[in-house]
């Protein structure tokens, strides 16, 4: 179809073979069209792109699910009124208009198994277009964040080393103001050295510190590990003491039957000799 054509859905009408044309509409671009009556077309993904939010108008899926559900209804009453013509036809036993309302009946469906596809396809395009413009909002929302940080992070360097020079420009000025200028530059390269060797020393205890936490670190594994170590220990011993107690038990027990074995062995004993006597 071409640009500004008609369009028409066709189907068939539940009396007669004849074709119908329902919903007509006049696409503006020709790109697209919805079975509910409405036309939409690649306007929307311009919108999103250009940004322009007044003009974005998004495609509803009620009125989608609506028309899918009037197509099925119609459809239904149309299967009913098909049976009872067949039936029909059946008891007046004129078997080529039987054949010949099978075949408009397998194009029916076909025809409203083709509109539930399109219809399914607008559904998802609809909804696929929404997600799509809503991750255009979060990309550029993001792009303009990230572009004000970096800018501010340039704006806060350029403001440091400003004020790095003035502080280098102006060291020892109030102080100094009725001095001759010689002394005035000794003085301010000896304030400058002290600050380079000020800011030496700021990195050098910077590498300290960080080389302190490296060691506070291992340290700190080296105590876990130990800790691991000790726990293991203290486990070990009290199964050690468990299998002590156990041991001591038996030996008591053991030592009990072995005073009782004496004792009546002693017995024994004294009653033979007895009885020897």
């Amino acid at each position: 179809m071409g640009n500004g054509s008609l369009v028409h859905a066709l189907t068939y009408s539940p009396d007669s073979s004849t074709l119908i044309t329902n919903s007509p509409k006049i696409a503006k671009n020709g790109s697209h069209i919805n079975l509910s009556g409405k036309v939409t077309n690649f306007e929307y993904a311009d919108a999103c792109k250009n940004k322009n939010l007044n003009e974005v108008v998004r495609p509803s899926e009620s009125t989608t699910l609506i028309a899918i559900k009037k197509s099925e209804n119609s459809c239904i009453r149309r299967m009913q009124s098909f049976d009872k013509n067949i039936m029909v036809e059946i008891k007046s036993g004129n078997l080529k208009n039987i054949s010949h309302k099978i075949c408009q009946s397998h194009n029916r469906k076909l025809l409203n198994d083709i509109f539930e596809t399109v219809a399914n396809l607008e559904s998802s395009l609809s909804i696929s277009r929404n997600l799509e413009f809503e991750h255009c909002l979060k990309y550029s929302t993001l792009i303009s964040k990230n572009v004000k940080l970096h800018l501010d992070l340039q704006n806060a360097f350029k403001r440091n080393k400003t004020m790095l020079n003035l502080f280098r420009q102006n060291v020892g000025f109030g102080t100094t103001a009725r001095l001759p200028r010689s002394l005035k530059r000794e003085i301010q390269r000896t304030w400058h050295e002290k600050y380079d060797a000020l800011l030496k020393e700021n990195s050098q205890l910077k590498k300290a510190a960080e080389s302190m936490q490296l060691l506070t670190k291992e340290k700190d594994s080296q105590i876990d590990t130990l800790e691991e170590r000790l726990l293991n220990m203290a486990d070990n011993l009290l199964e050690r003491e468990d299998t002590i107690k156990n041991i001591c038990i038996k030996y008591l027990s053991l030592k009990s039957r072995k005073d009782e074995q004496e004792t009546l062995l002693r017995g024994t004993i004294v009653t033979l000799q007895v009885s020897f006597i």
